[in-house]
């Protein structure tokens, strides 16, 4: 799946066919006439999701009892897609092989959508509502929270969900981004697949892109042992980009240039050099008639502020 950050008004959608809920907070929206057995499936899943993730935040002393997990549930990717792009008036174009989005703190998504996600989607629909919440129902700031961390918060969750570590997944690797590439900042219209294709996550469950976010903030929580709620609560960071690191490097107690290497180090990748700009790396753009991905090599700028 993926995360559109994109916000507007209110959402309309005027072909609701029927609406139900879980006990614990789920809100589905049903744009088509589902089978009873799409439905009970559905509320399965999101009651329990919904259960992991009120008892995992809970755990960490952070309360979120009042977010409803909100989702509007179509038949086929085209229908979501033709609806984000609708809602987001043209801004937000879904890709191939993602079941849905997060868009004006609700998710929208198909059918067949896989679950492996549902946690992750949830968080995203956390962080929107609680951020404008924090903003008292008003515009958000300009200021957009750094792509990978609002990637990888989601998806380290999750995987706390399935007993994943994104250590292992890294190191599984070739290469993969660091997190001081512009592009893991200021997010691209393709988000973390600016560096691979939906089909790697889908078939190996190890994403160039998604991996880096997530193995991040697993190294600055376990191994910089920042406190979870003092991490969680970066979401509501206001200020420039510069800002945000300072203030990482403050709740760290150490430079995000010794925390980057030592990351790096740690999941046995190259250093990274003062005065670097660029980043090259092979990227996955497709998969041949033999179902191998192929590969093309591509440049990515590193953020300017590291350069000065």
């Amino acid at each position: 799946m993926e995360t559109n950050h994109y916000r507007s008004e209110p959402i309309l959608v005027d072909n609701v066919v029927k609406e139900t809920a879980t006990f614990n907070g789920g809100e589905l929206i049903w744009l088509f006439n589902a089978t009873e057995n799409v439905e009970k499936e559905w509320e399965r899943r999101i009651t329990c999701s919904l259960c992991y993730t009120k008892r995992f935040f809970l755990d960490n002393g952070v309360d979120i009892n009042s977010i409803p997990y909100k989702i509007y549930i179509n038949s086929s990717f085209t229908e979501v897609k033709s609806l984000l792009y609708e809602i987001t008036r043209g801004k937000f174009h879904l890709q191939p092989n993602a079941g849905g989005a997060v868009t004006n703190g609700v998710l929208f998504t198909e059918q067949k959508t896989n679950p492996s996600m549902d946690v992750h989607e949830y968080i995203h629909i956390l962080m929107d509502n609680l951020q404008n919440i924090r903003n008292q129902g008003g515009k958000l700031a300009e200021f957009s929270l750094p792509m990978w961390f609002r990637e990888g918060l989601p998806q380290y969750i999750q995987g706390k969900k399935g007993d994943i570590n994104y250590f292992d997944l890294a190191r599984a690797l070739p290469q993969l981004p660091p997190i001081i590439l512009d592009a893991m900042n200021n997010a691209t219209e393709k988000f973390w697949m600016e560096f691979g294709i939906m089909d790697q996550y889908i078939i190996t469950g190890n994403h160039p892109g998604l991996t880096a976010c997530a193995s991040f903030v697993q190294f600055l929580i376990e191994k910089e042992k920042i406190d979870f709620k003092t991490f969680w609560n970066l979401i509501y960071f206001e200020g420039e980009l510069v800002d945000f690191y300072r203030k990482v490097e403050e709740i760290a107690g150490n430079k995000l240039y010794n925390i980057l290497n030592n990351y790096l180090y740690y999941i046995d990748k190259p250093f990274f050099s003062m005065g670097q700009k660029f980043w090259e790396m092979p990227v996955a753009v497709a998969r041949d008639f033999r179902g191998e991905f192929a590969f093309e090599n591509k440049k990515f700028e590193v953020l300017k502020l590291f350069n000065a």
